[in-house]
């Protein structure tokens, strides 16, 4: 008992020109503290752990910096700007390194409304943990709420509309910054963390706004993963709209936006580049066998022979001529690769307005608006 006491008075006394918040040290007071720490319960120490997600050292800290128990909201006060102190400090130390994981965390404010954020981190060990989780959920709630200041948004008629929010302007629930509130957290793992974008997108009125995560998990309600398609779908004017559900044909289509990864929409009456046969490249690289007998009775005529190959070819032309289909609505259907996307829409009576593919790690996507804040 004595060997603790001592402890906790050189901890008091290596404090006691210190303050933080409304909770003051003084050397005159350590005999007080050991007393107080020595009445303070393991009920309200797992309490203050399981509403702070901090240590018990730092919980017990905090409780016998403010006078113990009965002060219990002053040391959630107390705990927290030490954190922040501390997080800055930490955050500065490790912001040179690399924050290559992480996650991107989705809601929806409306129909035509839609918020996502991305937060990096250094490991996936630290993307999997509760604790990061948390932080991209209250960065997505934070960001919804700003969200719901900037509307009515301007009505865009075609193209999906990004706005960038300002990180040092976007403030979370309890009136901190975003950046306080990662600072906070990085005095919890112990890593890097970067906040890679925070927007609001938005689509016409007229559309609905889709958005689905891969692999997609939901957590206290919003959608996180590595990968997200956003996706302004319509219906035809001409009255077709079949029974399927809206809800259900925008989310395959989402999931087929991540996994085959179209880079453009295309335009329904016009057939994209599709990956060629073998004959239909050789005949572009050599000719038709027509023209190759035309041209063999050529050289023999001119005693000159021409030795064409692919190398001879222009490679862009090549590389189109073989690649994978990039339109979105040419390409064929992920769940049924016997029609194409917009023979898959034309059956359901539906369109889809525009598109976007956002994969962890990707530089920002050019935004229709300057960055803003709330």
């Amino acid at each position: 008992m004595w060997r603790i006491a001592l402890s906790t008075q050189q901890s008091f006394r290596f404090l006691s020109t210190r303050s933080v918040g409304i909770c003051r040290y003084s050397t005159a007071d350590v005999n007080v503290a050991v007393q107080t720490e020595s009445l303070i319960s393991k009920e309200v120490l797992l309490k203050m752990r399981k509403e702070t997600g901090y240590s018990y050292v730092k919980c017990r800290k905090a409780l016998v910096a403010c006078g113990g128990e009965q002060n219990y909201e002053q040391a959630l006060r107390w705990i927290k700007e030490a954190a922040v102190k501390e997080g800055w400090d930490k955050a500065a130390k490790l912001s040179g390194r690399k924050a290559s994981q992480g996650l991107i965390g989705f809601a929806s404010l409306s129909d035509n409304v839609s918020v996502l954020v991305e937060l990096n981190c250094e490991t996936d060990f630290v993307a999997r943990s509760a604790e990061f989780k948390n932080l991209v959920t209250e960065l997505v709630n934070a960001l919804r709420n700003c969200a719901s200041e900037l509307l009515p948004l301007p009505d865009e008629a075609q193209k999906l509309t990004v706005k960038n929010i300002e990180h040092d302007k976007f403030r979370m629930m309890d009136g901190r910054t975003a950046n306080e509130a990662i600072v906070a957290t990085v005095s919890k793992v112990g890593e890097n963390l970067q906040l890679a974008r925070a927007s609001v997108i938005s689509s016409s009125p007229a559309n609905k706004l889709f958005g689905q995560t891969h692999p997609k998990e939901e957590f206290n309600g919003v959608q996180l993963g590595r990968f997200i398609s956003l996706m302004s779908l319509g219906h035809k004017s001409d009255g077709s709209v079949s029974d399927f559900p809206t809800t259900q044909l925008g989310q395959v289509i989402c999931q087929h936006i991540i996994g085959m990864a179209p880079e453009s929409l295309g335009e329904p009456g016009k057939k994209g580049a599709k990956r060629a046969t073998q004959t239909e490249i050789v005949d572009a690289v050599e000719g038709t066998e027509e023209e190759r007998s035309a041209n063999a009775e050529n050289e023999s005529d001119t005693g000159e022979e021409e030795d064409l190959n692919a190398s001879q070819v222009d490679q862009s032309e090549l590389t189109r001529m073989d690649g994978e289909e990039t339109q979105l609505l040419h390409q064929p259907f992920m769940l049924n690769p016997e029609q194409t996307v917009n023979e898959y829409l034309e059956e359901h009576g539906a369109n889809i307005a525009d598109f976007l593919r956002i994969e962890m790690g990707q530089e920002n996507i050019k935004t229709n608006d300057s960055s803003v804040h709330c």
